[in-house]
């Protein structure tokens, strides 16, 4: 049982880099070399170039577990000061899969006067991972924080299956496995590989995503996974589901700090308060140690893939810092991982921490736990948004207004450019040409996506496209971080080469149908949805696997969690 939530753990790291793992070779040798020589230094200095990364390098790190890119766990909590009866509320929208054998499964675990606990699980994990009990409710979303580090290899020439630390070279460790595999015709054979591993982790092949991160006769790149020594989690969630308030759920956390890869939210019974944490193991890089110890490669890759950990593994005074305050070695200590306590409200929609409540950023940490002053994506604008205009009810917020508001499936990227689009591209002028049919569609479109909505297809296509435009050519309005819910926004419809381009987006859009009507209704389709482009959905509408409730009776999609009489908590749901 210990193994399996080991092995979920590493969700957020090292099963990312399963292909790079398996890829990694060394090069042909050279001459040998004395076993303790470190390799001569040359008559000049060679600095590697740095890497061109492709495109999709940064998708490629990014972790949104159990979806696509851009599709994610969505979280709100409101204190009791702000709600109409005075008891806090939970919204939590968690992603994950429900297929498989990493899905969820719905339970409830009670043993008498010991715990009773209601929520989620993955197979094989007796205990609720997601849910709340008599006391607590809490909900988890992806964390941004990096769970994993990179570090680039100085490899001697004579042997590339030896590395320089210090001066001095020291062997990879090779580790050999064999497992059988089924053959074109079905007959199965014996495939053997050896792997390599040091003293940061193992050999991953980088080439993939530029030529220069392949392992090469002069560098070799190492993976770390903090979360290889992480084996608290199973007892963080087995005190968790025993808690006996907020207070007690919070000090639990911050003395395992064991999520893996996700931010908690939680609230308690008769408690005003609500409770945000990234509080797990985040690798101990500050920011002084990660620019001490970059290299040409890891400057072009922060370039594109920000907050990873990238250093020299030449030098042992990169290695990651080992604190006596932290629950393991090389993870930050609790009291510099990103948390909050507020009466008013916390979300969170898979960006990072900074804009856990839009009104008081959150600041201060290190690049690797998340970042800041940063452009957000349409999905963490709207759930902002949404808990704005949630706020402004006279008398305060109701469960009935929270749970119709999250499940409205609205569009972003609608609100802000589908105005735009129509007075830069579907004038009066272009009544002839071969836009008119779809600029007609989008004018009549109820800008949902709902079950019949007629439109949502066409935009969906369109919207794929506009994000492929540079965003500093495509926008009216940059991004500002002062205004951080209300830019980028506009088309820059002053430059003729932008209109240009969503002419040329729109038209690739209406041909990309397949032959499907452009007013088509939004449950037909000829492609995958792409609802997390277009952010076509509140805080709630993105996931729509349905799970039926042993212990309540009920069908969920999403959990609104308060607290009606003493010693009862209900999941309000709606399928």
């Amino acid at each position: 049982m210990y193994r399996r939530l080991i092995a979920a753990n590493m969700a957020g790291g090292s099963v990312r880099f399963a292909q790079a793992i398996a890829a990694a070779h060394p090069p042909r040798p050279s001459a040998p070399r004395g076993d303790n020589d470190a390799p001569e230094a040359p008559d000049a200095p060679r600095v590697p170039a740095p890497p061109a990364l492709s495109a999709s390098a940064d998708d490629a790190l990014r972790f949104p577990i159990g979806d696509q890119p851009g599709i994610g766990s969505n979280a709100l909590a409101f204190g009791a000061p702000i709600t109409s009866d005075h008891r806090s509320i939970l919204f939590g929208n968690p992603h994950w899969f429900w297929r498989g054998p990493d899905r969820f499964y719905q339970a409830q675990l009670t043993i008498p006067g010991k715990v009773n606990v209601a929520g989620v699980a993955f197979l094989g994990v007796p205990l609720i991972v997601l849910g709340f009990n008599e006391n607590v409710a809490w909900t988890h979303t992806v964390s941004s924080a990096r769970r994993f580090g990179i570090f680039q290899l100085t490899l001697d020439p004579a042997d590339p299956t030896r590395y320089v630390v210090d001066g001095k070279t020291e062997p990879m460790t090779p580790v050999t496995l064999s497992v059988r595999a089924r053959r074109a015709d079905g007959s199965l054979e014996t495939v053997t590989r050896t792997l390599f591993r040091t003293r940061y982790g193992p050999v991953i092949d980088l080439s993939t995503m530029a030529p220069a991160l392949a392992w090469s006769p002069q560098h070799a790149f190492a993976l770390r996974d903090v979360n290889a020594d992480n084996v608290r989690s199973f007892e963080n969630f087995f005190v968790w589901n025993q808690a006996r308030s907020l207070n007690d759920f919070m000090a639990i956390q911050k003395r395992y700090a064991a999520m893996p890869f996700v931010n908690t939210f939680a609230i308690g019974r008769n408690d005003a308060r609500v409770y945000f944490g990234d509080i797990g193991p985040i690798p101990d890089v500050p920011d002084t140690l990660a620019d001490a110890c970059t290299t040409p490669i890891s400057r072009a890759f922060a370039s594109r893939v920000s907050g990873v950990p990238f250093l020299d593994g030449s030098k042992s005074a990169c290695a990651w810092r080992v604190d006596p305050a932290s629950a393991q070695p090389g993870a930050l200590p609790v009291d510099q991982l990103p948390s909050v306590v507020r009466g008013d409200y916390v979300g969170n929609f898979n960006d990072s921490y900074w804009l856990t409540n839009a009104n008081a950023p959150l600041t201060g940490y290190p690049r690797v736990a998340g970042a800041t002053q940063v452009e957000q994506s349409l999905r963490t604008r709207y759930g902002h948004l949404l808990a704005a205009r949630l706020q402004r009810a006279p008398g305060g917020i109701t469960r009935d207004a929270l749970e119709s508001a999250v499940l409205e499936t609205g569009s972003m990227s609608e609100q802000l450019y589908r105005k735009p689009l129509l007075d830069a591209v579907c004038t009066l002028n272009d009544a002839q040409s071969n836009l008119r049919d779809a600029c007609e569609v989008l004018r009549n479109w109820n800008g949902t996506a709902d079950i019949d909505a007629r439109g949502a297809n066409l935009w969906d296509e369109f919207w794929s496209r506009v994000t492929k435009i540079a965003p500093e050519r495509l926008f009216a309005t940059s991004f500002d971080p002062k205004h951080p819910l209300n830019t980028p926004n506009g088309f820059n419809i002053d430059n003729p080469g932008v209109v240009q381009d969503l002419r040329q987006a729109l038209g690739g859009a209406a041909l990309s149908l397949n032959g499907f009507a452009l007013d088509s209704r939004a449950a037909t389709s000829s492609t995958p949805r792409a609802t997390a482009r277009a952010c076509r959905c509140s805080a709630a509408a993105t996931n729509k696997a349905i799970s039926r409730s042993s212990a309540r009776g009920v069908r969920w999609t999403t959990r609104v969690i308060r607290w009606n009489r003493p010693g009862r908590a209900t999941a309000m749901c709606r399928s």
